[in-house]
């Protein structure tokens, strides 16, 4: 029997697949697997050694379940919708370079196969595995996670959920989650409570913004400021044109009665001169 440090969840052989795993993720890097990483194979590990320690699971089953740990997120660089069958075909490359003792790369390769086909659970490794990767996908920082799950998906996936669509689709996901160790059911279930509150009130939110947007004054408030801009634009140049209009017209009117005044002032001179100087015109 290989000797198993269950505190840490390490042995000689889960070392190698963690190395394995690293290694792979490395060779065929995509940027796109936001939350299906290296580092969510380390935090399916680190939940898998949580719940061996409280649960008190014999060594063959504890590095069963962390070698399926460390190897089960390497098909979702093969294919993100239907990994369990390229995750499966990982695993059999890992035992290829790796001798193991009789049976335990087929416990391993079903293990994987059943958490992701979302399999009953019938195996203690499969009962820890499963509590392992729901909890490492929902619940630690689980907003930030559904922020990065939704990126990765839109990513990968090539669709775009609207405010309201994402929230509805990852509380279907939250309501499906079944946690099967005693530890995951006394330790986890109150988290995932919370998961499900939160993601049920943000999906509310989104839904009442929504209505009122699609009410029937919901274009009001944003034409407003608009067209009051151009209203206020409008008014203050028809102003103008109308002030430079009476300007225009002021002006004419004034050089008109001077005009008149002139002509008047001229008539009164000239009559007057004519009648000094020729009084016979006049008679």
């Amino acid at each position: 029997m290989k000797e198993i440090n269950t505190e840490q969840g390490f042995s000689p052989l889960v070392n190698k697949a963690q190395a394995f795993t690293l290694q792979l993720f490395g060779q065929r890097q995509d940027g796109r697997l936001l939350v299906h990483n290296y580092s969510f194979a380390a935090s399916v590990s680190d939940k898998v050694a949580e719940i061996i320690s409280e649960e008190g699971v014999n060594q063959d089953t504890a590095e069963c379940t962390q070698l399926a740990a460390w190897l089960l997120p390497g098909g979702y660089l093969y294919d993100y919708q239907n990994p369990a069958q390229f995750s499966q075909e990982v695993a059999r490359q890992f035992f290829s370079q790796n001798t193991t003792e009789e049976g335990l790369a087929e416990r391993v390769i079903e293990c994987i196969g059943d958490v992701l086909r979302g399999d009953a659970p019938i195996s203690e490794e499969v009962r820890i595995l499963s509590d392992a990767v729901q909890a490492a996908t929902y619940l630690p920082e689980q907003e930030e996670k559904a922020a990065l799950l939704q990126l990765e998906r839109e990513l990968i996936l090539g669709q775009r959920f609207s405010r309201s669509e994402w929230p509805r689709l990852l509380l279907e996901e939250l309501l499906r989650v079944k946690l099967h160790t005693q530890y995951a059911q006394a330790i986890l279930q109150p988290r995932l409570a919370q998961a499900i509150y939160q993601t049920r009130r943000s999906l509310e939110k989104r839904l009442e913004k929504e209505d009122v947007l699609s009410g029937p004054f919901s274009q009001l408030e944003e034409k407003i400021p608009q067209r009051g801009a151009q209203t206020f634009f409008r008014t203050n140049y028809r102003n103008h044109i109308n002030l430079s209009s009476l300007a225009d017209n002021k002006a004419n009117i004034m050089i008109s009665v001077n005009a008149i005044l002139l002509s008047v002032l001229i008539t009164f001179l000239s009559y007057r001169n004519i009648g000094e100087n020729t009084p016979e015109i006049l008679l």
